[in-house]
Order: structure tokens, then C-alpha cells, then sequence
């Protein structure tokens, strides 16, 4: 697989989510249109990959319960429940009409079995380089040299440099959060452990939380916190595992995402054209030449 870095890579769910809120009387399908080829314009982009949850992760529904992180920690999202009532009802019909629509674009698209799009995501990262396109900061841990995420909500980038000075590195930023737990993922953390302990315990003590998740116990330790830890290191290393992406994927997994960024695509300009106007989708019609344009060079010369 190619390493190269002019990859766009979209969370689908998050995208299309983050544009049914911001206008929800809009075509969402015309709009993840416009929005990718403004990002690939933007940033000189030129292949595009879309991933999607493969099952819906919130609430204590029996399709919620395959995700392979309730499999782990079955409270996983399980304090998601409901959620905008007009938006969770129309969610089905644009998720298919926007996955449907992306069909007529040179974009590939991939989901992977009982895991969400910021697994597919991850296993991308470890191939190709580029720009993420999520309101997730979970992603942030994909970042490296060639890797960076956009916030569409926040107009917010987020590179290496930022994750340094906020956290020191990566894995600082994910030894902490495994810590503290999630609570917008109902993810429970070590009791008595908050942000700023977190970070105090991983600049004195990184060595031995890192021996922890590896099954390392050093039991003669005279700092409480330390040993706060130590009592509930189950907790601890859960947390990791679910947390830390990359943590519930296998062999096959990596295979599978890697098909999806190896399948070849084409763009016919004039039958993209003729699906937008069949949609009534004027926006698109109006701005179609540098929309094709955009979207031509994701296309293999």
C-alpha cells in the first residue's frame, strides 16, 4: 500500500451529522458533495476516503449491542440514548441517501464488521497520510507527521504540536484519558483520578503505568495515587482498551480496510452532473465546474 499523504479521510457518521445540525432543511447528500471538494480544493487533496460505523453504538439497543467495545465494557455509549427526535428519525434515510449518492464520486467507502468509523479510520492511518475529517477528538490519536484531523464544528486543526503541548505526546494523551475515563462515552474512569493528577501521575510516573498495561506490577510503591491505580488497574487497562484505537482490531480488520482504499474508482462528469440535477440539487449545478474539477483529480491519470 502506497504511503502517500494527500489523502482526505472522513468520518462519514460525524460529517454527516455535524451538516443534518447546522442546516437541517438542507439535501445532507448535496452538501457532504460540496464540503469534500472544498476540503480537497483547500488543501491540494487528492483521494478521498469515507468510513462508517458499522453498527449504531448508543443506547441499550440489540444492534448497539454487537459493537465490539460493548463486547468488552457492555455500559459502552450506553448513556446515548434518544437524541434529537426529528434527527433520529430521518437518520436511516440520509445515511443511505448520502452512502448512495458518493457512489457517483471518485470516493472510496468502507465500514468494518461490529466496529465504527474511527476504527476504519485508524487502520487508514497506518497506511496513508493526510487530513481527517471529524468532530471526534478520539481520532487526535491517529495523528503523526503526515497525519491531521479537522474539526468541521470547531473550524479547529489539530496536529502533533497541538497534542505536545497539551498533553506531551500520543501516548501521554492516551495513558491520561484511560485514567479518567470518557464520560461522553460513559466510560467510568480510576476513581480519585482527574485530568490534572492524570498528567501529574504520567510525568512522574510513566514508566509504571506503561508496566501496568503491559501486565507489569510493581507492587512496592509508597505514592497513593500510584496505588489508587494499582487497586483498580482492571479499570485501567479496560479503558485503554477501549479507548486506545487499534486495541480491538485484528489481521483481517487491517486487510479489509486496506481493499476499500485499494478499489479502483471513476468520475463521469456528466452523469454526476445529471444525479445532481435529477435531485434537484441547484447549489451543485451552480458551482459544477470547480466541484468536478475537485473531484477530477481523485481520478488515476
Amino acid at each position: 500500500m502506497s504511503t502517500e499523504n494527500r489523502w482526505l479521510l472522513v468520518d462519514g457518521n460525524s460529517l454527516v451529522t455535524y451538516l443534518w445540525f447546522r442546516s437541517p432543511n438542507n439535501n445532507v447528500a448535496s452538501q457532504v458533495w460540496l464540503y469534500i471538494a472544498d476540503m480537497m480544493q483547500s488543501y491540494g487533496l487528492e483521494h478521498v476516503g469515507v468510513a462508517w460505523d458499522h453498527v449504531y453504538t448508543k443506547g441499550k439497543t440489540e444492534q448497539a449491542g454487537k459493537c465490539r467495545r460493548r463486547q468488552v465494557y457492555p455500559a459502552y455509549k450506553g448513556n446515548r440514548v434518544g437524541g434529537h427526535p426529528q434527527w433520529m428519525i430521518e437518520r436511516p434515510r440520509v445515511l443511505k441517501e448520502v452512502k448512495e449518492s458518493l457512489k457517483h464520486l471518485p470516493v472510496k467507502q468502507g465500514t468494518l464488521e461490529e466496529l465504527e468509523a474511527d476504527d476504519v479510520l485508524w487502520c487508514w492511518t497506518r497506511m496513508v497520510g493526510g487530513l481527517i475529517i471529524s468532530g471526534d477528538e478520539d481520532l487526535w490519536q491517529c495523528c503523526n507527521k503526515d497525519v491531521r484531523v479537522w474539526s468541521p464544528r470547531k473550524k479547529e486543526e489539530v496536529g502533533l504540536e497541538h497534542i505536545k503541548e497539551k498533553f506531551g505526546s500520543v501516548k501521554a494523551m492516551m495513558v491520561q484519558k484511560a485514567l479518567v475515563g470518557d464520560t461522553s462515552d460513559n466510560i467510568v474512569g480510576v476513581k480519585g483520578i482527574g485530568w490534572s493528577r492524570a498528567k501529574q501521575l504520567w510525568i512522574e510516573k510513566s514508566d509504571k503505568l506503561e508496566s501496568i498495561l503491559n501486565g507489569v506490577i510493581e507492587l512496592h510503591e509508597d505514592d497513593k495515587w500510584m496505588l489508587c491505580v494499582i487497586d483498580q488497574m482492571d479499570v485501567f487497562k479496560r479503558n485503554w482498551k477501549i479507548i486506545k484505537l487499534g486495541e480491538v482490531i485484528n489481521e483481517n480488520d487491517m486487510m479489509k480496510a486496506e481493499t476499500f482504499l485499494m478499489q479502483p474508482v471513476k468520475f463521469d462528469s456528466n452523469d454526476a452532473r445529471h444525479y445532481a440535477a435529477y435531485k434537484g440539487w441547484h447549489e451543485i449545478i451552480r458551482k459544477w465546474n470547480p466541484i468536478s474539477q475537485a473531484y477530477q483529480q481523485a481520478v488515476p491519470q
